[in-house]
């Protein structure tokens, strides 16, 4: 689109104009030292294993990013995060890893871009252009389709619907989902930690990490963040035996086969 790619010039030569005519260009710090002075400062209000898991991400971003990380903070454009997004897709299709990963880099650098607009340090919050890439690669790991599963959310309860769409973002287990908790929840990261079902047993458990993608982070603003307590308190307060009952009872409602495993049972 011709008059698209004027208007995105017009308000770039305008965007320098304004950081040279007041001095800006010169003192702004480098996108590189920008994302590593924004952890470090992150280190203080977040648990060390949510640190820890920031800081590995924030390395491969700076290794996606190459040359563009010595770029001025104040001179960055959409097409340089969305470059960086590229860079990050052509390593995750050579080593197999999933979309959801990579969206959780990309959520990151934005977070990072938005620090720095609320800080007077950028003019626009270009991140917010840059949108997610699809997840169907690693989302539906529950035996469903997608039809199935937009079918069980719409039989389901109130209570439950929240419970199906993280089950099918996520694969974790009835159980899991059930016990999650608000405290288990960073929505400023968009990140869940999680010790799966199977771990729970094991001498030394390790936590999971789980990108909350759009419909989940979504979901959790609509109903209402809290402080404490269970997301899905109407799956929690049941006996644990009568779950795979209720989800049943969903399945036949929303017409799904009866044959489909659980992932509870599985």
């Amino acid at each position: 689109n011709s008059n698209g790619d004027i208007g995105d010039l017009f308000r770039e030569s305008n965007d320098r104009l304004t950081l040279i005519l007041t001095g800006e260009e010169a003192v702004s710090t480098t996108l590189k030292g920008f994302l590593v002075e924004w952890l470090s400062n992150r280190q203080l209000h977040i648990a060390e294993r949510t640190y820890e898991s920031y800081k590995l991400n924030i390395r491969c971003l700076i290794k996606a990013m190459g040359d563009l990380g010595d770029k001025r903070l104040c001179a960055l454009k959409i097409a340089d995060l969305e470059r960086i997004q590229r860079s990050l897709l052509h390593t995750a299709r050579e080593k197999k890893t999933k979309m959801r990963t990579l969206n959780y880099k990309m959520s990151l650098l934005k977070s990072a871009v938005t620090d720095a607009y609320n800080k007077g340090l950028i003019h626009r919050n270009i991140g917010l252009a840059v949108k997610d890439l699809p997840e169907d690669d690693s989302t539906l790991k529950a035996p469903f389709t997608k039809e199935e599963i937009e079918k069980l959310i719409k039989a389901a309860s109130e209570g439950w619907k929240g419970a199906i769409l993280f089950g099918s973002q996520t694969g974790l287990r009835i159980k899991n989902l059930a016990e999650l908790q608000w405290a288990d929840i960073n929505l400023a990261a968009r990140e869940m930690i999680v010790i799966p079902c199977k771990q729970r047993r094991a001498k030394k458990k390790k936590s999971r990490s789980f990108w909350l993608t759009d419909q989940m982070y979504n979901y959790l603003n609509f109903i209402g963040p809290k402080n404490e307590g269970f997301v899905f308190p109407e799956v929690a307060a049941m006996h644990e035996t009568s779950r795979p009952k209720k989800f049943a009872k969903i399945m036949r409602d929303a017409g799904v086969p009866k044959e489909v495993t659980l992932p509870d049972r599985q």
